[in-house]
């Protein structure tokens, strides 16, 4: 046998009466909320048409700064290879010439080329805008001249100030 459903006794209150509305308050509303949307709409599509890597800045300097930064990584790569290999002749019997040629021809080409498609990758996948009409230029032939040229700048002012 079942027992009493718990619940609420009695009969229920009447809902109180709804207030008085005003049909042209209600559609000044509804407008306004649809021009407040409009504009969330633009600056949405706005945004939407920067890249999101720095979106302030011409497609020029964008190159500029992310084949620099590139190539800043780079030197410092070398220049710590270049350190270890240092270290590494002056407490064995490892010839240093034979190292330091090693380092030399690896850092004229291979890492460069890291570098370049390093930063190639990176304009091509956060240097685009989402919604773009065309793709954004990703000046190839600046970024292959910066990182080809940072690392005999990198050597040269590593034994510039190394010795």
């Amino acid at each position: 046998m079942a027992g009493p459903v718990p619940g609420p006794r009695g009969p229920a209150e009447p809902a109180p009466p709804s207030p008085r509305i005003d049909p042209h308050r209600e559609l000044e509303l509804a407008r306004q909320a649809a021009d407040g949307a409009d504009v969330m709409i633009v600056q949405a599509e706005t945004m939407a048409q920067r890249p999101p890597l720095f979106p302030n800045l011409s497609p020029l300097r964008r190159a500029l700064a992310v084949y620099g930064s590139c190539a800043g990584v780079l030197a410092v790569v070398i220049w710590t290879i270049l350190s270890v290999v240092e270290f590494r002749a002056a407490t064995s019997t490892f010839s240093k010439a034979a190292a330091a040629f090693g380092v030399f021809s690896w850092s004229c080409a291979g890492l460069p080329t890291i570098a370049f498609f390093a930063g190639y990758l990176v304009l091509s996948i956060w240097g685009k805008p989402k919604l773009a009409s065309r793709r954004p230029r990703r000046f190839a032939r600046l970024g292959f001249l910066i990182c080809f040229l940072a690392a005999p700048l990198a050597f040269m002012i590593y034994y510039g100030f190394a010795d």
